[in-house]
């Protein structure tokens, strides 16, 4: 994926942090879908994710290495998100809440954003 070329953040380069970023993950039963994009709204990467401790667990250091800033949106907040939202609780995050339909607009957004022009 192409660097943020407004916040110069390279997303190979892990010696380099942007100041903030935005994890969206899309909550399923079994494996969920975390999109992580700049400040900007350039995307850094997106991933599909096992519903699992170790699996959760290893994206979120990866995020938390991403920037010095993680904003969590999260589709929905009860049900398959329990693990998840204890995950980011024991860690003193505070995910935010957008509807199912503002998501499926962001998605849309960050994939014609990595789109090539």
């Amino acid at each position: 994926m192409q660097p943020s070329p407004a916040a110069g953040v390279d997303p190979s380069d892990p010696d380099v942090k942007a100041p903030q970023v935005w994890a969206g993950i899309d909550v399923g039963k079994g494996h969920q879908w975390t999109s992580v994009v700049d400040a900007d709204g350039y995307p850094l990467w997106n991933r599909k994710v096992i519903n699992s401790e170790p699996d959760i667990l290893t994206v979120f250091v990866e995020v938390m290495d991403t920037a010095d800033h993680v904003t969590w949106v999260l589709d929905l907040v009860d049900g398959p998100t329990a693990l998840l939202l204890r995950i980011l609780a024991n860690h003193g995050q505070s995910p935010r809440y957008v509807t199912g339909s503002r998501f499926a607009a962001f998605k849309k957004s960050v994939s014609a954003k990595a789109s090539p022009t």
